[in-house]
């Protein structure tokens, strides 16, 4: 039994939200206390019990009840039909993806073709490897046909160098792609961004001092032969990425991201042969180079052990993670994107055009491995989503991360760092790179919530920070999720930077869905305490649990 509990009972505080409604039967005054379950201090997360009865969040998911499910299956219809609104029609967000996808081939074409820049001796996962066999582990070959990756290169069985080849030119903008090819690329541009920053975020943390420089040093030749280090000294350019690298990790990335009990998320069990979940063990992703989470790699039996490794590492290590069946996995079909799992695709309400959205997304079907099929968040910032309507996959997205930290990476030619800059003349912060950050957001959105590796709720509060220049604190997002505007902020952005005439369409398909669940939305708000978490928390993490 859990031993380690941590409590804090707190009351809501003084505020007032930006749209409150007036109806007078919602409850603002409740008082909560939020009972933390841990075997010990630096033990995974257990479960989060509300006012110490109700058990609202164990290691198998968030507890939740029959309309906060309703809004769910709303909401994942919604967000199905905006992200096919971006990738088919992303209008100024594709001119912002092409551009950046545009300088990734440039560095990829150096990874290919320069033997002294594939060559440099770097340190990952705590191997001594090349730069180039580190970029064909994370990037090239998750991209072979025989993975279960969206975005990946299509059918036979090509050679790596054949992969190389596809991607670069893939990465380059191409007006003369039909239609049917350019949505699969559009996926191809953010995972080849998502690659690219998950390598740098890897080369440059979790090293030694030494390790690090060398790392470093090996990255910046990189982006320098590619022509987009731009014209200072070496010395400069090497604080220019330090600056920028150490920005991102101040205000993004920083160790409360990672919080394990905000970003709590564990895998599904995986499925033996004979249909039953076998008997895994849980360890930390982080310790293993696999991101965040309780990942199950070995089994209690060396046999099932062996097993698992042999169906894991189908075309390389770990290459049908998100594929391989588990248990309670909700997306049975591998080839259907999105969120809905097949109840919810089979019984769209009739309140929505069911014609329309169901064949837009038979037309985009793929298949791959599901995110959501993989992981079940369980901490603070699913559980607050989840609870307040909003689907959850993976909780905050570490992906779309590494996209901001790509962009950053190929921005070091131009002045300006993606969080803008101070202007001395005018005495104010500006962002020349607000509407890069914003489009990219967007595409990210749309690129995680068809793989069903993250929803909005996940990823938008991300980019909206580094637009803002602020720093992303988990815990503030996820209280903010009651009174939040998500959908009306990603409406927003797709009309400013996408296709005029598309959103149109969406404005018509989002008011049908406004009718069902606003009402569900109001009786939500008054059936659930106020989840507010104690400021002490967030201010006092970072200095018993610091990570480096």
């Amino acid at each position: 039994m859990p031993k380690y509990i941590e409590s804090w009972p707190v009351k809501m505080e003084e505020r007032k939200p930006r749209f409150r409604p007036s109806l007078d039967f919602i409850n603002e005054d409740a008082d909560i206390n939020r009972v933390i379950v841990r075997e010990s201090r630096d033990s995974p997360l257990s479960g989060v019990r509300q006012n110490e009865v109700d058990l609202s969040s164990v290691v198998n998911g968030v507890e939740l009840d029959e309309l906060q499910r309703e809004l769910l299956t709303h909401n994942k219809m919604l967000e199905a039909k905006i992200s096919l609104s971006i990738m088919d029609h992303p209008g100024k967000i594709g001119d912002v993806l092409d551009r950046y996808s545009g300088k990734l081939s440039q560095v990829f074409s150096v990874l290919r073709d320069s033997q002294e820049i594939r060559d440099q001796p770097v340190t990952f996962n705590n191997q001594q490897m090349s730069l180039g066999d580190v970029f064909d582990r994370t990037t090239f070959r998750p991209l072979h046909p025989s993975s279960d990756q969206i975005g990946r290169m299509s059918g036979g069985n090509p050679s790596e160098n054949d992969v190389k080849n596809w991607l670069i030119k893939s990465l380059k903008p191409d007006p003369k792609n039909s239609e049917d090819k350019r949505w699969k690329l559009f996926l191809t541009k953010v995972k080849g961004l998502s690659s690219f920053g998950t390598t740098v975020w890897q080369l440059f943390t979790k090293q030694t001092p030494k390790a690090r420089a060398d790392n470093r040093q090996a990255i910046l030749n990189l982006i320098s032969k590619a022509g987009l280090g731009g014209t200072g000294s070496v010395t400069t350019m090497e604080q220019v990425l330090d600056n920028r690298f150490q920005e991102f990790r101040d205000k993004t990335r920083s160790i409360l991201f990672d919080d394990p009990i905000s970003r709590a998320r564990s895998e599904r069990m995986p499925l033996g042969n004979d249909g039953n979940p076998i008997r895994g063990k849980y360890s930390d992703a982080s310790d293993l180079g696999m991101g965040f989470g309780q990942v199950v790699q070995e089994a209690e039996s060396s046999k099932v052990t062996f097993w698992l490794w042999d169906v894991l590492d189908e075309g390389g290590i770990n290459q049908q993670i998100n594929a391989i069946p588990r248990q309670g996995a909700p997306i049975e079909d591998l080839n259907r994107p999105f969120m809905l799992s097949r109840n919810e695709f089979d019984a769209i309400p009739k309140k929505y055009p069911k014609s329309t959205l169901k064949a837009a997304i038979e037309d985009h079907y793929f298949n791959h491995g599901v995110g959501i099929n993989r992981w079940q968040p369980y901490g603070i910032y699913g559980m607050d989503a989840n609870r307040n309507g909003y689907p959850s996959a993976g909780a905050q997205s570490g992906g779309t991360t590494d996209v901001m930290l790509g962009l950053a990476m190929l921005n070091l030619n131009e002045s300006s760092s993606i969080y803008g800059e101070w202007n001395r003349e005018a005495s104010r912060h500006e962002n020349k790179k607000k509407d890069d950050v914003l489009c990219m957001t967007t595409a990210v959105a749309a690129f995680m919530n068809y793989g069903g590796y993250h929803t909005f709720s996940e990823v938008l509060p991300i980019g909206q920070s580094i637009a803002e220049n602020t720093k992303f604190v988990p815990t503030d997002v996820s209280r903010s999720f009651k009174y939040g505007n998500l959908y009306k902020d990603i409406m927003e952005l797709y009309k400013t930077y996408g296709d005029k005439g598309e959103y149109k369409n969406l404005e018509k398909f989002e008011a049908r869905h406004r009718m069902p669940t606003l009402p569900l939305r109001y009786k939500n708000r008054n059936n659930i305490s106020p989840d507010i978490y104690q400021p002490v928390y967030t201010e006092h993490y970072g200095s018993w649990n610091d990570r480096g």
